[in-house]
């Protein structure tokens, strides 16, 4: 008798520490004897590892067509490297439910037919963008050389410069296999970084399926503002989050319909920082995982410096004495800054000065509170422990983003703010869906999630309805130096042949011969 109290006490003891492991933001590993014969119903799943494959395979396929070989290979080799060492950090696998993998799938797939990936569902106006990336990408040999003047923008021949990882795999299938090759690889690279991003939503809040049902509908209450500001609920506009026509914070939709090349990398760089402060993770992969979204949103990047900062404060030590740290990542970081920098107009910046009227002042205060001050509010009781830090810190970030204005849309408020919203939808959904809150407070938390859902909801209506499954005609996809009617936008696309990345560390001397974009 006391052998048999004493294994069920420790049965017990294992069940709890793997139930607080869990509550803490991390899976806890399963015992041996578990691992030795699977358990009915969870598949094991890689998650850290093919979440860093997701966004350094990109990287690697730049490195061999952009590169010098001997400057493409020192960087694969270090990028080899340092996967064998993170293999012992993110590579372990986790045990997931079969019922979270198949409605994750179900969802990521669903999510993407209405996104007009590929052709595939209802295109918004930011596709004729994305499809003549493509179309250079798998039309031209690397690295891409453009022909054709742009009103504004010096020279007629132009180098494509762009955060390009989005691209590059369906770009490899279609120089391969063709352009409808191209696009189905498109779609199927684009269901393969959403299934990543629900897994890592459900490891992050542990609810189940629904966890990943709330991220899809997740998004400020615009449809409040919209009312407020126009008196108008039923009719609202293709872009119902420009409502104060200064900034914009978009749904989780919103990023997946319109920039699914910046969204992607910076949901799962930033999910991987989160789950390895909240897991006490070691801090040697945090640089790397920080470094992987700069091939797909740099603007990203800049707002996931606050994450990363409490990822480093927390184990200062480890990140220091990882070799990663001071080879791969500076090598990685300085080829791409230099790539970026070639381009030929720059970015324009600015902060606004002490002359800020009282309507900005008011419209400020109001977006605050309807696009994420109301859903900080009511999570603040859930957020305890680890939980404080991160609830403190995306409200400072979501708060200052705002003040710094950068590209030609503001693209930086809405691009550098995909790090907090993702942060911030994770501790709403883990308010609603976990104990925390007190009943009443989870009632109105669930009021004001549904109504923001009213947002999302109005994009993935409209895709419905005008959906297509359509791959478009090679000859039909615009030039890059035509993909868009205001030239400023396109001159964001052209780079200079003769800069410094172009003439050190390209593997073929600008000058060369090359095939131009064939225009519609």
């Amino acid at each position: 008798m006391p052998i048999q109290a004493a294994r069920s006490s420790l049965g017990s003891s294992r069940t709890v520490v793997r139930r607080g492991c869990r509550d803490a933001g991390a899976l806890a590993p399963d015992e041996p004897e578990d691992r030795a014969r699977g358990e009915r119903g969870r598949y094991p799943l890689a998650l850290g590892a093919a979440s860093l494959l997701y966004l350094y395979v990109p990287l690697v396929i730049f490195a061999w067509g952009w590169l010098k070989p001997g400057l493409a290979a020192a960087l694969t080799a270090l990028l080899v490297g340092t996967a064998w060492r993170l293999c012992r950090e993110v590579g372990a696998r986790d045990e997931v439910s079969r019922r979270v993998v198949i409605w994750s799938l179900v969802l990521a797939i669903g999510w993407t037919l209405c996104a007009g990936v590929g052709g595939i569902g209802h295109q918004s106006s930011d596709w004729t963008k994305h499809e003549a990336v493509l179309k250079a990408l798998v039309a031209n040999e690397w690295p891409v050389m453009i022909d054709g003047e742009v009103e504004g923008v010096s020279g007629r021949r132009h180098a494509l410069v762009l955060y390009l990882g989005y691209y590059l795999p369906a770009a490899t299938v279609g120089k391969a296999l063709g352009w409808q090759a191209a696009n189905f690889a498109l779609f199927g690279w684009t269901a393969g970084g959403v299934l990543l991003v629900l897994l890592w939503v459900e490891r992050l809040i542990a609810a189940g399926p629904w966890a990943a049902v709330v991220f899809i509908f997740a998004g400020g209450l615009d449809v409040v503002a919209c009312l407020l500001l126009h008196g108008n609920l039923f009719e609202l506009p293709e872009h119902v989050e420009w409502w104060s026509g200064i900034w914009l914070y978009p749904s989780n939709s919103n990023l997946l319909f319109w920039v699914p090349h910046q969204a992607l990398g910076a949901w799962l760089a930033t999910a991987m920082l989160l789950d390895g402060y909240l897991s006490s993770r070691s801090s040697q992969t945090a640089f790397l995982e920080f470094t992987g979204a700069a091939f797909h949103s740099p603007f990203a990047v800049v707002g996931m410096v606050p994450l990363l900062a409490l990822r480093l404060a927390r184990q200062p030590r480890d990140w220091l004495t990882a070799w990663p740290t001071w080879t791969t990542v500076p090598t990685a970081g300085a080829i791409l800054a230099a790539f970026y920098h070639s381009l030929r107009t720059p970015i324009p910046w600015a902060v606004p000065g002490v002359g800020i009227s009282g309507r900005v002042v008011v419209l400020y205060l109001l977006f605050v509170g309807i696009e994420f001050g109301a859903f900080l509010l009511m999570c603040r009781p859930a957020a305890n422990g680890e939980w404080k830090a991160v609830w403190l810190v995306v409200g400072a970030t979501l708060a200052v983003i705002p003040f710094v204005r950068a590209g030609l849309f503001n693209d930086f408020v809405m691009r550098a703010s995909i790090p907090a919203l993702f942060t911030l939808w994770i501790l709403v959904a883990r308010s609603l869906l976990r104990p925390g809150l007190t009943l009443a407070r989870r009632r109105a938390l669930a009021c004001l999630v549904t109504l923001a859902a009213l947002g999302p909801g109005n994009e993935i209506v409209r895709s419905i309805a005008d959906w297509q499954g359509c791959v478009p005609e090679l000859n039909g996809v615009a030039a890059v130096v035509a993909c868009h009617p205001n030239r400023h936008v396109v001159a964001q696309y052209l780079g200079d042949p003769d800069a410094f990345f172009f003439k050190v560390l390209a593997r073929r001397a600008p000058g060369g011969e090359h095939v131009p974009v064939a225009g519609p």
